[in-house]
């Protein structure tokens, strides 16, 4: 690989316009990626897919006659709801965010490897977690392990001192990413809209009662949104991976990788803490999985009535918001108990609420 191409300075002179990834035509993507130096000269590719259900990227998995690649584009839309614009150079900070942890082994040697970026582009070649699969299953009756746990609470623990030069600056203040997260997450789900709700009521009928109630509750929309605010404003403490959910995670028996840091930041250190534990509890892992991590995040220094209200705000919005979880099938009764759950994590300021 060519040190420049890593950073993108000679693909400015490479790709003119832009290259817009796609599988549909394997000669032009062996083209394109042996011009970034990414695969050598005589290396072809083999077959090209969809890597992994995320939402945000065109994500894919490229084999080629001698290794595998993922490649991942940033584009002006997310990839999953293209009706919903998107900041294109989120794939700029995560690879920002591979270069920043890249000296801190606790971290890097539980990501993937990044392989080189296009600045122009805006794409991301990383190594192929081979072997791998996300954890996503932990929905559907699948056991997070206390090793896992333990290995995802250590990442955790470590990226959160890694230190970063002005962390309120570009590119860990990510300040389009952060808009984009906060209206998903703390505004849209209460905001009434008559268009969300009506989706909410195809994919659980009956819900959107809950939905109008949790807007009608003032102390409950006050407490979303300064937890919202804190989230926007609030001090640059930390690296944060920004979306520290089962499809981030993934694990081949007890080896771990963490992946898609495109929405990290430098806050609050308890939001990952928080996504993390909301993910266990709408999974139904066992309490003492979830004793683990609130006990990792008091070790760390970490607020426990932040870590519960921001896990109280990531259950509320994966009911009631746009980024449905699909693997999570709940009857209309146990979608409404996890509400009252996340009121009682808001308003309690405790995992144990």
């Amino acid at each position: 690989m060519l040190p420049a191409d890593r950073d993108g300075e000679a693909g400015r002179a490479i790709e003119a316009p832009p290259y817009r990834l796609g599988g549909d035509d394997p000669a032009g993507l062996t083209a394109y990626l042996r011009r970034r130096g990414w695969i050598a000269g005589d290396e072809t590719v083999q077959s090209v897919g969809a890597a992994g259900d995320g939402n945000m990227n065109c994500t894919l998995r490229v084999v080629t006659t001698r290794q595998r690649l993922v490649v991942k584009q940033g584009r002006p839309w997310v990839e999953k709801y293209p009706d919903i614009p998107a900041p294109p150079d989120r794939t700029l900070v995560e690879a920002a965010f591979y270069d920043r942890t890249a000296s801190t082994i606790e971290v890097a040697g539980r990501m993937p490897r990044l392989v080189g970026v296009d600045r122009a582009s805006r794409v991301l070649a990383l190594e192929d977690c081979d072997g791998f699969t996300d954890l996503t299953g932990v929905y559907e009756g699948g056991t997070l392990h206390d090793d896992v746990a333990a290995a995802l609470l250590a990442y955790l623990v470590a990226l959160h001192r890694v230190p970063v030069d002005e962390p309120a600056a570009p590119p860990f203040a990510n300040p389009a990413m952060l808009a984009l997260n906060h209206a998903h997450l703390f505004a849209l789900p209460l905001a009434g809209d008559a268009g969300l709700e009506a989706r909410l009521e195809r994919h659980t009928p009956g819900l959107a009662a809950d939905a109008r109630a949790l807007a009608g509750d003032r102390a409950y929309v006050d407490a979303v949104a300064a937890l919202g605010r804190l989230y926007l404003h609030g001090p640059p403490r930390a690296l944060v991976h920004g979306d520290y959910f089962p499809g981030s995670w993934l694990a081949r028996g007890d080896a771990v990788k963490v992946i898609d840091p495109e929405f990290c930041f430098a806050g609050s250190p308890e939001f990952d803490y928080g996504i993390m534990a909301a993910h266990l509890i709408m999974a139904d892992q066992d309490r003492g999985v979830i004793r683990l991590a609130a006990s990792a995040a008091a070790t760390a220094g970490a607020n426990p009535a932040l870590v519960a209200g921001f896990a109280g705000v990531e259950i509320m919005r994966r009911l009631i918001g746009v980024a449905q979880l699909p693997r999570l099938a709940r009857s209309l009764e146990v979608k409404r108990a996890l509400l009252e759950r996340s009121r009682r994590l808001i308003l309690g300021g405790s995992l144990e609420a």
